[in-house]
């Protein structure tokens, strides 16, 4: 990357900057350790070449920040002499230790300017419990004469450490704590943690709207998340044994009038049952987005208790049986959301025996305009199923995913013809054998009106190992789906690698062009 030349050309293309940082901003959350390294050393050199980036693009390279003690590199600065240092961490054995300043109180000033870099910091991650990370924050607050939070524009705080023992932990992470956090995501093993953090966020008075947790199920931190009416957003994804989530049980009812303005759940309906049918049916009117996991006669009574008007986007997974409930479940989703696009139904657990079978979702072909389909772990009827009822049913369908597994049918090229008459799918994922893709199709003189862009096989077999098969596979793959772009892959049941399949699609396509 170019830096700018001079200063009055970096202000006239300041937008430009600005756009460009954007996408440079660096996320521990979703980038590789390897991206964020790199992209903190750009956004250093854009800082670097012009005074006019330099505060914009600090507040960049702080935004998202899993450890405070840059913040002691910045305050250590003024010398490079180590007896000189105004704070240095003393370590003692076995693995102890503690922050000390070695100089008089800091000036107004630098106490100022130190507190800009804090003011920076909207994301903070505790991705392990650090002993001399956590002692380090309550030091910063003493040492600045903080009376304000440490972080005082946090919007988004995420703990996950699996330590058991860490009970006290709550005392470091206090001074992280603001009224401006308006996302908060706990990872723990602990069931008294979590409901000590909970705790934590009711006596500091901060509203969320969004909270993520993950952990073991605990009555009393379900309940605390209950005194948050602001929340506008609430995912529980909960750990341990069936019987021990039926013993910490918060009715989902009672979750869902208590927080009147939720956009988006995902719930463990053995954590927050439901007993019986409500009648009249909720009216959730905000509720958007919605994942339910439970034994499917759990989640037909609470389908049977809600009516959802601008649902847009469901997820249902159970992890015992289909069982009989499960036709009638597929009866239920178009009467409570009749305005469903994304639509997600399966196992948690991969197993032929117990599954969805394409046959049970005939409930689900009227009364929904679906974009995205996708179904986890069908075990059989793959290969004699009605696709071409299935596409036609929903016009505007987008996304095509049934995934396979160990031991589930995998689909021929006489599975893709009622695909590729269809105007609107641009990604499918199916178990695919491509044996019979690099053979002789049938359907040569068949004029296809795919518009597919993609095909995700999450699970594939019979890629050709000789290069002179490879001519008649991406010619009959690009004959079935003539916009196909990218294809990917990911557990093989057999030697060969869809890397080869793409490259040979870029290279096939790459030849076409130098013909035009």
């Amino acid at each position: 990357m170019s830096a700018p030349t001079s200063g009055s050309e970096t202000r006239c293309n300041l937008d430009i900057w600005l756009e460009v940082l954007k996408y440079l901003e660096p996320d521990p959350q979703i980038d590789s350790e390897d991206e964020v390294g790199l992209k903190r050393r750009t956004v250093l050199s854009i800082a670097l070449s012009s005074p006019v980036l330099a505060d914009v693009s600090l507040s960049v390279l702080w935004r998202h920040m899993t450890t405070l003690e840059p913040i002691v590199h910045v305050i250590n600065a003024d010398t490079s002499d180590a007896a000189e240092k105004f704070l240095i961490y003393q370590v003692l054995p076995p693995d102890s230790g503690f922050w000390v300043p070695r100089r008089p109180i800091l000036g107004t000033t630098q106490r100022l300017r130190f507190q800009k870099y804090l003011g920076y910091i909207r994301g903070f991650h505790l991705q392990q419990f650090d002993i001399r990370e956590m002692m380090l924050w309550p030091t910063l607050v003493t040492c600045l004469s903080l009376d304000t939070p440490l972080l005082p524009n946090l919007t988004t705080l995420s703990i996950a450490y699996q330590q058991t023992s860490m009970l006290s932990s709550w005392i470091y992470v206090a001074p992280l704590i603001t009224s401006s956090i308006k996302l908060f995501s706990l990872s723990v093993s602990s069931t008294p943690v979590a409901e000590i953090y909970t705790t934590l966020l009711q006596t500091h008075r901060v509203a969320p709207t969004h909270i993520i947790y993950r952990g073991s199920p605990t009555k009393k931190a379900v309940q605390n998340l209950l005194q948050f009416p602001s929340l506008q957003s609430l995912r529980l994804d909960f750990s341990g044994d069936p019987s021990e989530r039926k013993s910490s049980s918060v009715p989902v009812i009672r979750m869902f009038k208590a927080l009147p303005h939720l956009v988006e759940l995902g719930i463990d309906l053995r954590v927050c049952p439901i007993s019986q049918v409500e009648s009249p049916p909720l009216n959730l009117s905000n509720l958007l987005t919605l994942g339910v996991t439970g034994d499917t006669p759990d989640i037909g009574k609470l389908l049977k208790s809600v009516q959802c008007p601008a649902l847009r986007s469901l997820d249902v997974s159970f992890p015992q049986t289909w069982n009989s409930a499960g036709s009638p479940l597929c009866s239920l989703i178009p009467r409570t959301f009749p305005n469903l696009h994304y639509l997600t139904i399966g196992r948690t657990i991969s197993h032929r025996s117990q599954a969805v079978y394409i046959e049970d979702l005939t409930g689900l072909l009227s009364g929904l305009n679906l974009r995205s389909l996708r179904l986890n772990n069908v075990a059989s009827g793959l290969l004699q199923a009605d696709f071409e009822l299935l596409i036609s049913s929903w016009p505007y369908l987008r996304v095509l995913a049934i995934p396979g597994g160990c031991g589930y049918p995998f689909v021929d090229s006489r599975c893709l013809i009622p695909l590729i008459q269809n105007t609107s799918l641009h990604t499918i994922d199916l178990p695919l054998c491509f044996r019979s893709l690099a053979g002789w199709l049938q359907t040569r003189t068949v004029k296809s009106k795919s518009i597919v862009t993609d095909i995700e096989c999450s699970t594939y077999r019979g890629v050709p190992e000789s290069l002179h098969e490879f001519p008649n596979l991406v010619q009959n793959l690009l004959r079935l789906f003539p916009m196909l772009r990218r294809i990917t892959g990911g557990e093989a049941h057999e030697d060969g690698s869809l890397v080869q399949v793409q490259q040979a699609v870029n290279t096939f396509r790459e030849l076409l062009l130098d013909h035009i």
